[in-house]
């Protein structure tokens, strides 16, 4: 990866304020550009189908789309920790109007949810940039405003400077799936993915049951560097930051 194409945040405050701060360097260098957002805390069993499911999110959006559009996962249970998204009824499975964008509910609502035919938020999306840039200058215009305007003086977004550090120590959270998706149902389009082994490994918990579950897998196949490998990731358990996200990937 090139130097400058590394974006680096002084410190975490939220998801939105990080969408925010690559929204702003990316439009500074092309003012047109469509953008793909990938977190980096997941892991997946059938990467093939979810890079499908992604082509044919890409394929389906239209250089100058007014949408945003959201990969949604096929549940594997009611988990209360995971945001749901409940697409409209379409003739073509490829992409789907939003009915509801519910995050984090109990699992009894989550079943429900899942009945209604509820899929997990991902938190992989697409858009393009202009339409990102004006839904957050409508809901977080004061963010918007210091980020544009400090990124703005920077040359290198690599080494965030002391000005950007400053503002970071003031900013006002933002949870971009909850203060931003869940209040933009009209301008979201999912795209269902089939069930392909997802999981958020985000905490350390959930590093551990994937870890469980991936070590069971390869020892009931005797596939002693399988084990190996996917044990690796217990490691990340005891890399967190202070708000119990995991800090380094393995």
């Amino acid at each position: 990866m090139q130097p400058d194409n590394l974006i680096v945040q002084p410190r975490n405050r939220g998801t939105g304020n990080g969408v925010l701060l690559a929204l702003a360097y990316i439009l500074k260098r092309d003012p047109q550009a469509r953008l793909i957002f990938l977190p980096a805390d997941h892991h997946v069993l059938a990467e093939d189908m979810l890079i499908q499911a992604m082509s044919s999110m890409l394929a389906g959006m239209p250089a100058q789309s007014r949408k945003i559009f959201l990969l949604g996962i096929e549940p594997e249970d009611a988990d209360p920790e995971m945001g749901y998204i409940i697409p409209q009824k379409a003739v073509h499975p490829s992409a789907q109007g939003v009915r509801h964008f519910v995050e984090k509910p109990s699992r009894g609502v989550a079943s429900k949810l899942i009945q209604e035919g509820g899929l997990w938020n991902s938190g992989i999306f697409a858009a393009t940039g202009d339409l990102l840039l004006q839904l957050f200058k409508m809901r977080f215009p004061d963010n918007t405003h210091d980020i544009l305007t400090t990124t703005a003086r920077i040359a290198d977004p690599s080494n965030p400077s002391w000005s950007l550090g400053h503002l970071y120590g003031r900013l006002s959270y933002i949870d971009f799936s909850h203060q931003v998706l869940q209040f933009q149902v009209a301008d979201l389009q999912v795209v269902p993915v089939p069930y392909c082994g997802w999981s958020d490994i985000g905490t350390p918990h959930r590093v551990a049951e994937r870890v469980n579950l991936l070590s069971g897998n390869a020892r009931s196949a005797n596939d002693s560097f399988a084990e190996t490998a996917f044990l690796d990731l217990a490691e990340a358990v005891n890399r967190t930051d202070e708000r119990g996200r995991v800090a380094q990937a393995v």
